[in-house]
């Protein structure tokens, strides 16, 4: 289905919902990180890249003051509440419009209703960052409609902010910042302490991204992302406190590391090796794209992948199981698991003449070990967040 007729079915339930049409529709797109996992929160480099799947929001005002009116057109659900917290009972997707409501009040003195309908076609749970994705759709339609003035990174950072505080998961900054900051054939180099980035050239020529689904879906707030996190500022703050010029991940060496590994916990020591392996993987990928070198870039993802299964320990049975597979093709430079983690996506650089055969064996043999059906969705690059 095109986004004409994305966008012409959104409005079209919105009317049956609520009698009216809206008054802003907004665009939000779901993203992969090509390298720079679990460090986005760690003061890291990540290389995301915004893609040509998204989660649209259309939303009105409505003419009971503080009456809120949601509907999940893909989960055929609906939710509302007048004024003050909805019920501690409410669906996940509630929070994610709910955090932006409440932190925008003061934008609202009149205490304007909002009706609000959104669909989208990103996968979830596959480590696509549908969240992030119904976030910034949901802040960009719901800023609209209350005259909100804010950048590009602030609307970032305050899409970050409900993820932190209405859901519960201690993201980075990645997802939000690939989703509104994205653009066609372009990725994204973004430094994850000043938060700033420069954009790279995304020059693929015969190889594409094709991502396979585990069909293994996780959920951040229970499986062991906040842990890790925390293992990671235990680290960090210990090195802070102890070793002079030390002010964070950036001044980190596997040597520092290795003279103070018996002041760490063995799991403390594993996650923090990956942190300074992976912050100079990102370095090493982002001049492989300038200089137009895949394989360099695909032999880079097989080694991230090795660290994210052996060191910081989130991937699981189905994801190295996808990566052994691709490490058996010609016709792959590169693969590791992405996103959180606990299942979700492989990303595979492929020639896209080995697409289908690859496809086609490795779900077969997936079958055959897990007995679960493989799903794969070639991505494309696409445009950043925005009105439509």
């Amino acid at each position: 289905m095109s986004e004409v007729s994305k966008v012409e079915s959104i409005r079209k339930k919105f009317r049956g919902v609520f009698g009216n049409d809206p008054g802003v529709v907004a665009k939000a797109p779901g993203r992969i990180n090509i390298i720079g996992e679990h460090i986005d929160y760690n003061d890291g480099y990540v290389l995301p890249v915004a893609i040509d799947k998204y989660i649209i929001a259309a939303a009105g005002t409505n003419e009971v003051p503080g009456c809120y009116r949601l509907y999940a057109l893909d989960l055929e659900e609906s939710y509302e509440w007048v004024d003050g917290q909805p019920a501690a009972t409410r669906p996940l997707w509630v929070n994610y419009i709910y955090g932006s409501i409440c932190e925008w009040q003061h934008h609202n003195p009149d205490k304007m209703g909002i009706d609000l309908v959104f669909s989208g076609d990103i996968p979830t749970g596959a480590g696509l960052s549908s969240s992030a994705a119904l976030e910034a759709a949901v802040a960009l339609a719901i800023g609209k409609l209350w005259n909100v003035s804010m950048t590009q990174k602030e609307l970032a950072l305050h899409c970050q902010k409900v993820e932190h505080e209405y859901v519960g998961v201690k993201c980075g900054i990645m997802d939000q910042y690939a989703s509104i900051f994205g653009g066609v054939d372009q990725a994204i180099l973004l430094d994850c302490l000043s938060i700033t980035h420069q954009y790279l050239p995304l020059e693929m020529g015969e190889y594409v991204f094709l991502l396979c689904d585990t069909g293994v879906t996780h959920s951040l707030a229970a499986s062991g992302y906040n842990d890790r996190r925390a293992s990671c500022e235990v680290v960090i703050n210990k090195l802070k406190s102890e070793i002079a010029g030390i002010n964070n991940w950036r001044d980190v060496t596997l040597s520092v590391l290795e003279n103070v590994r018996d002041e760490l916990k063995p799991a403390e020591f594993k996650r923090a090796s990956h942190v300074v392996r992976e912050i100079d993987r990102v370095k090493r990928s982002a001049d492989a794209l300038k200089n137009g070198d895949l394989a360099m870039l695909g032999n880079l993802m097989y080694q991230s992948h090795n660290d994210l299964s052996k060191n910081y320990e989130v991937s699981c049975p189905e994801l190295d199981f996808l990566v052994d597979q691709a490490r058996k093709e010609s016709g792959i430079l590169g693969a590791r698991m992405m996103g959180g983690g606990f299942g979700g996506c492989t990303i595979n650089l492929i020639d896209r003449k080995k697409v289908d055969e690859f496809f086609e064996s490795t779900a077969r043999a997936y079958q055959e070990r897990f007995n679960l059906r493989l799903r794969s969705y070639m991505v494309h690059s696409g445009e950043g967040a925005g009105l439509i």
